[in-house]
């Protein structure tokens, strides 16, 4: 299955075979391999809190995704997926954001990723910092 331009796809980020993050993202385009998948700031998610040594998960809260614009890239088969993260009110570029995760998941209503926790940032100088080491190194067994 693959997606229109334009059509919205769930993303959610699955630990253990529970979602403990999940929202809506706007397809800008998908051929079935690579998708590119849009989430402007103030979309509604829900979100639950995770303890990185146990791998429990907090009651599912609704919020919004805040701070930024983020233009994901998801492609099949690959141990992570590239944002491209934008300043909310200027759109300004912020920085490269990597995701270590499992190879993502389609589903009849978008996309699962299973989150490592590790992630990488790479600032538009494209210096970069690992981001999270501590709880991947808390995480329990996969």
């Amino acid at each position: 299955m693959t997606w229109r331009s334009g059509e919205t796809a769930l993303v959610r980020y699955a630990w253990q075979g529970r979602t403990h993050f999940g929202g809506p993202a706007i397809v800008v385009e998908d051929d079935g391999r690579r998708t590119a998948l849009y989430t402007p700031m103030g979309t509604p998610a829900v979100r639950s809190t995770m303890d990185y040594a146990t791998g429990a998960l907090g009651e599912p809260r609704l919020e919004s995704w805040h701070t930024t614009h983020n233009l994901r890239f998801l492609e099949a088969g690959l141990g992570y997926c590239i944002s491209a993260m934008y300043e909310g009110a200027s759109r300004k570029f912020l920085c490269w954001y990597i995701d270590m995760i499992e190879p993502i998941r389609r589903t009849r209503d978008g996309f699962v990723l299973w989150d490592l926790a590790l992630d990488i940032v790479v600032a538009p100088n494209l210096s970069w910092k690992m981001k999270d080491e501590d709880q991947f190194t808390r995480l329990p067994e996969i």
